[in-house]
């Protein structure tokens, strides 16, 4: 979904929100705390004739919900699962509060809910109006994907500490063998024997040939090797296109294992994790084979040995799925729907 149509009606939004909560996206439960608040978060309300949110049950002024700033009087009001609509009436052109109680308010009751009508005035209803969700993150208040992973970039960077301990959690319980893990999260940990990084460490020599052996057009550090050489992005295009998914490639490490790993829904996520490790994998294996075995790179050959790989980690690991035989599987995991 590129972007809405319209500003979000309110049960528009109810239903992104769980699609948010229950479906692949678990990088958004890294910021914020519980799924879905990042997002909410982004969201304004925009009170219209008051006939979706709930007077006491929304949050729609005062940023806290009336029933929990002003307990005693939820509890004695007449109508606590009414709309905002239902709790007072139009008289012409202007909108009168009227809020029933059960019984006679005493002193105290009667001083919280002039507090509770001094705060509710402030907000204006509107005849004719829908109530609806605004995005924060746009002028004209619609969703947009590229303002959502701006806002998402920046929420990241300010819990960088969580979400990096939250992207190793889904490493380690990937359904894959533990020394392909281990090199994929020394990937992700940028400790990888890359010409770069053995350069800073004076193992090669500053003058020495630090190319990258796949497109011999540019210096050999983690992040071009796995995510940016022209070479093994065309290996990343490939497994998408067997995967049947089409999508931009981040070009650092974390980002991308992030990316790639909640492309599906919650079931998917184990298959596209192993995926990754599988594929950086062989990216690792093929390009010590050109440098210490003088082979060449074989795109079809590397494709091939994570079609196999893969496929054969789910005769052995219970969260893959086992219904599809070799051949099938070669074309196609049907693992994404």
């Amino acid at each position: 979904m590129g972007r809405l149509s319209g500003t979000m009606g309110a049960s528009e939004c109810q239903v992104l929100l769980r699609k948010k909560r229950g479906g692949g996206r678990k990088s958004l439960k890294c910021v914020g705390g519980e799924g879905g608040k990042w997002f909410k978060e982004c969201l304004d309300m925009q009170i219209g004739e008051g006939d979706f949110f709930k007077f006491w049950d929304h949050c729609w002024v005062g940023g806290k919900k009336l029933s929990e700033r002003f307990p005693r009087l939820y509890r004695l009001c007449k109508n606590q699962d009414g709309f905002i609509s239902n709790m007072g009436e139009w008289l012409g052109e202007v909108w009168e509060w009227k809020l029933e109680w059960n019984r006679e308010l005493r002193e105290r009751e009667r001083a919280q809910a002039d507090e509770l009508l001094s705060s509710i005035k402030e907000i204006n209803l509107h005849a004719g109006m829908k109530d609806c969700w605004r995005w924060k993150h746009t002028p004209n208040g619609l969703f947009s994907v590229n303002s959502a992973y701006k806002a998402f970039r920046q929420a990241r960077s300010e819990n960088g500490t969580n979400c990096e301990q939250m992207d190793f959690k889904k490493l380690w319980k990937a359904p894959a063998p533990h020394k392909m893990k281990t090199t994929a999260w020394r990937i992700l940990k940028g400790r990888m024997a890359t010409c770069d990084n053995l350069i800073r460490r004076n193992i090669l020599a500053a003058n020495s040939n630090s190319d990258c052996i796949l497109c011999k057009s540019q210096l050999e550090d983690l992040n071009h090797l796995f995510f940016s050489c022209q070479i093994t992005c065309d290996l990343w295009k490939e497994i998408l296109s067997w995967i049947g998914i089409q999508t931009a490639m981040q070009r650092t490490a974390k980002e991308n294992f992030l990316a790639f790993s909640n492309l599906g829904d919650k079931v998917d996520f184990h298959f596209m994790a192993c995926v990754w490790i599988c594929v950086v994998w062989c990216i690792w294996k093929a390009r010590n084979d050109c440098i210490f075995s003088q082979a060449s790179w074989n795109i079809s050959k590397v494709v091939t040995e994570i079609k196999t790989r893969t496929w054969s980690w789910t005769q052995v690991y219970k969260q893959m799925p086992q219904s599809l035989d070799l051949k099938s599987w070669m074309i196609k995991p049907k693992v994404i729907e």
